[in-house]
């Protein structure tokens, strides 16, 4: 569970927590539980959406169809350091470019949300083939 913790709070990348990460992410991801719970429903970025991972698959759905692209050029134009999966820093570049505008509390609340959506088999990181999957439950 402490992975999840790391990368929700972990906005630079460089694995570790600093103060001003902690305090920012304690206090968006309160907002944003608030927003998901409906407690208050102008807690995620001043609108009433909370983008889910549905959201997100079924935008990368649209751009493998609009590009004509398959799985797996779209995987490894993200999978930067080629190790055959997508770990945190990559998944927050693939959540950049298929949602343009994505505030840093949403994305800190999909990247809470990866284990069990995306990331089936709960490694910390997701595989062309858990891509893939997703994409046939959710798109």
């Amino acid at each position: 569970e402490m992975r999840h913790f790391v990368l929700m709070m972990d906005m630079s990348g460089d694995g570790f927590i600093d103060a001003s990460e902690f305090e920012a992410g304690f206090k968006q991801s309160r907002n944003m539980h608030r927003a998901v719970r409906g407690a208050d429903p102008t807690a995620s970025s001043g609108t009433a959406d909370v983008m889910g991972m549905e959201d997100v698959v079924g935008r990368i759905k649209q751009h493998l169809q609009k590009e004509r692209i398959p799985v797996s050029q779209l995987f490894k134009q993200f999978d930067t350091d080629r190790s055959g999966s997508l770990e945190s820093k990559e998944l927050k570049k693939l959540f950049k470019a298929m949602i343009p505008g994505l505030q840093t509390d949403e994305l800190r609340y999909l990247l809470a949300t990866v284990d069990g959506t995306l990331d089936v088999n709960g490694n910390g990181s997701v595989s062309v083939r858990e891509l893939e999957q997703a994409l046939n439950v959710f798109g």
